[in-house]
């Protein structure tokens, strides 16, 4: 396993996230994700291969994004900043670490041995929200900065880790189709992106709801933050693309939409 730069410690906070990491997903829970979810935590893991392996992460201002950013080396990991003012709200937050836009990426790759790249938000945080021009003019803003990422990463091994949604799996209410949609277009697009690079490959990872912390029953259910961050970074490590779900809840939905999907092909109209 590559460590993503100088000897550190990747503290995993389930066990599922360290299988993951080895390629190993529990038996029992097949290939469904249960961070956040409660499980108890585990001993820090500690990469033995170091190597000047590198962090992009596109979306740094999300919740998630942060969460993610807290979890990689500040010496090798930069920020994607879609515009002039965001970068300066990103240096400002994150000192120690280096932010880019567009340009200047091939300057950051340059020393490193592989890349990671984390795809924290791609385009709107709610597509459509804004209209289907700007939606459209956003996820091809950030898109276009993976390819540049990938094209300046040349023959380097690049991982691409793109955080979708459970509702991309099965039919959504009305009202979030559009999003799970626009989050089918997305991978489909990153896909395409990767059988172009000589040395690519995409993961993707399929939560339920967020949660900063659970509250409630049903919360419990749900993934934190930090838990599918913990995910996102042992994705990275992983020896091989990986499609994951992340979340009891998510689970649980796919398999209620199955069931109905299987009764419905059943039913006499």
């Amino acid at each position: 396993m590559t460590s993503f730069g100088e000897p550190l410690c990747v503290l995993v906070h389930d066990r599922e996230a360290a299988a993951v990491a080895k390629g190993t997903p529990r038996k029992q829970e097949g290939n469904a994700q249960r961070d956040g979810g409660g499980g108890p935590p585990i001993l820090p893991r500690v990469s033995n291969a170091l190597t000047a392996a590198g962090a992009i992460v596109v979306g740094p201002k999300t919740r998630l994004g942060q969460a993610v950013i807290e979890r990689l080396p500040a010496a090798r990991t930069a920020l994607v900043a879609r515009n002039h003012d965001e970068n300066v709200a990103l240096q400002a937050r994150w000192p120690d670490r280096a932010t880019i836009e567009r340009d200047g990426l091939s300057e950051i790759v340059q020393p490193w041995s592989r890349v990671a790249i984390f795809a924290c938000a791609i385009g709107s945080i709610h597509p459509g929200d804004d209209g289907l021009a700007h939606t459209s003019e956003a996820a091809a803003r950030d898109l276009a900065i993976i390819r540049a990422a990938m094209n300046a990463a040349d023959a380097k091994p690049v991982h691409v880790i793109f955080v979708s949604s459970i509702l991309a799996l099965a039919r959504a209410r009305p009202e979030r189709a559009s999003y799970a949609g626009w989050k089918l277009l997305v991978e489909s697009e990153l896909e395409r992106q990767v059988t172009e690079h000589r040395d690519a490959r995409l993961s993707v990872v399929y939560p339920g709801r967020l949660v900063e912390r659970p509250v409630g029953v049903t919360a419990r259910l749900s993934t934190r933050y930090d838990g599918l961050a913990a995910t996102l970074v042992a994705v990275a490590h992983a020896p091989t693309a990986r499609r994951w779900i992340a979340g009891v809840d998510a689970r649980v939905w796919l398999l209620a939409k199955s069931v109905a999907a299987a009764a419905a092909s059943f039913s006499i109209r």
